[in-house]
């Protein structure tokens, strides 16, 4: 019954990390190497134990079978949720702007993933600064089996190997070593493309297996010689007169490494500097100069982007974006436009660069373009807020006023507490002549945003319409002792031409 819940317990927990992250099947090497019983530590050795393990043959092999359940069922979640589980399925999934490696035909991909991983070994084992000047573009020569390669096949061939012996001997250092190995292969490209390029971050697990090994090792070393003369508290190690120097080194590359962290552009230019070939650094810099207003040198930045991968959709949304702000050009906003048309061409079922070329279009007088562009992206997307607010928005500037306040209304139904949208919907309501409508909706506008005089000016049009003129006046007067805008408001329609010239109105309006 023990063995039981001590597998269960495994599978369990195996179960968890798996579906917290993928490489976590690495842990899979444990229980499989440990279905050999491992010889006694040292520390057993020296009282003249052999007691067996705690965990006998028949619990091992139980923990292996749970483990074993546990990936199945992982492995059948992922089916069912449509993720998938072969390679070339993953592959399509991971963005070739992240990780461009993975679109690399074979066996270019695989000379790419061990030249590569051997920067991962050399980055574990001396954690100096981690710098990749490879080209992994579609557009560059195929990757050829190179010096680097071989020599990376060769380590992970003698670290393979050296498991093995150690397996064998009983030896339980090969645990914690396949632990490394297993989760190294799973952050290295190697076996499945993964989302990253640089995957540092996912080299924890390789160093943990490490660092187990190398306590493993420390602990099997013999004593100073004092201790191993009197039973006082032992001498340090030799190994201490060695580690201490290192980690001095180490805190003090760290502190000077530490100061590209100062701000995002001290950070994003050393990754551009280090990772000259990876697209995704120029994007980080582009949109850090776009946040501090340096429009120019963002732009520069998502146009080296776009030239190292020129078949990303988003790369010309981006350049599109810092194009339009600020106070852009009319030269500015057409380059902007025939970024998002390639944006849309290289993926049509992309939403967003279809709105802003349509907002373009709106600001560049030509909203009759507009409109079948947002249409078509309501086809796409039919609960887009934005898309529907264009829309009404490019309606509204070809004076088709009725199809402009359906649209709106629509939109008042799905964002109530939104002024936007109200604001354009009662003044469609005006100029499409519903009055009793428009009536209704600026006052349950005056409800909703008591604050906002905007909506008393535009009770007032309508009151001026239908005739009303004391009505008319009151609310005008009200919208001036809160907003002396109000007068800008009036001058720009014709709703009050009629009472110009007549004491009351004339007063009212005066500076």
């Amino acid at each position: 019954m023990q063995d039981f819940q001590r597998a269960a317990l495994v599978g369990v927990l195996f179960l968890c990390a798996l579906l917290s992250k993928e490489s976590a099947a690495a842990f899979l090497a444990v229980p499989v190497l440990g279905t050999r019983r491992m010889a006694p530590g040292r520390d057993a050795e020296a009282t003249g134990s052999r007691a067996e393990p705690v965990a006998g043959p028949s619990a091992r092999w139980a923990s292996l079978t749970a483990a074993a359940v546990a990936l199945l069922v992982y492995l059948g979640l992922r089916t069912w949720t449509g993720l998938g589980i072969g390679v070339e399925m993953d592959r399509t999934r991971v963005n070739p702007m992240t990780n461009p490696l993975a679109h690399l035909p074979l066996p270019g991909r695989f000379y790419a993933a061990l030249a590569l991983g051997g920067r991962y070994l050399m980055y574990i084992i001396f954690p100096v600064r981690f710098a990749d000047h490879a080209d992994y573009a579609l557009s560059a020569p195929p990757p050829a089996l190179g010096a680097g390669a071989v020599v990376t096949c060769l380590v992970l061939l003698l670290w393979g190997a050296l498991i093995l012996i150690l397996w064998v001997r009983r030896d339980r250092l090969c645990q914690p070593l396949g632990l490394s190995l297993g989760s190294f292969f799973a952050a290295s490209n190697l076996l499945v493309p993964i989302g990253s390029l640089y995957a540092l971050n996912f080299l924890y697990l390789p160093f943990i297996g490490l660092c187990l090994a190398f306590a493993e090792t420390l602990g099997r070393m013999p004593p100073g010689a004092a201790a191993a003369q009197n039973d006082a508290t032992p001498a340090p190690r030799r190994w201490v007169w060695v580690a201490a120097p290192l980690l001095i080194l180490l805190a003090a590359g760290s502190a000077i490494e530490s100061r590209i962290w100062r701000d995002d552009i001290s950070l994003l230019t050393a990754f551009t500097r280090r990772f000259p070939h990876f697209a995704m650094a120029y994007i980080g810099s582009g949109e850090a100069l776009l946040d501090r207003g340096d429009k120019a040198s963002a732009i520069a930045s998502f146009e080296q982007a776009q030239a190292i991968n020129d078949a990303s959709a988003g790369r010309h949304n981006e350049i599109a974006v810092a194009l339009t702000q600020g106070t852009p050009t009319k030269n500015q906003l057409e380059e902007a436009l025939s970024h998002l048309h390639t944006a849309v061409v290289l993926n049509p079922g992309l939403v967003e660069p279809r709105i802003d070329a349509a907002r373009i279009l709106i600001q560049l007088g030509r909203a009759a373009e507009a409109e079948p562009l947002t249409r078509e992206t309501l086809r796409l997307s039919p609960d887009s807020v934005p898309a529907r607010q264009t829309l009404a928005e490019s309606l509204f500037q070809q004076s088709k006023y009725s199809d402009a306040a359906a649209e709106l209304r629509n939109l008042v139904r799905i964002r109530p507490e939104d002024p936007d949208v109200r604001s354009p919907f009662v003044v469609s309501l005006i100029h499409s002549g519903d009055l009793a409508e428009a009536r209704r909706a600026a006052e349950e506008a005056r409800r909703v945003f008591p604050d906002l005089p905007w909506f008393d000016f535009c009770l007032a049009r309508v009151e001026a319409r239908a005739g009303r003129k004391d009505e008319a006046l009151a609310l005008l007067r009200r919208s001036l002792e809160r907003d002396p805008t109000t007068r800008e408001w009036i001058r720009k329609v014709n709703d009050f031409d009629g009472y110009r010239g007549t004491p009351g109105f004339d007063q009212l309006v005066a500076r």
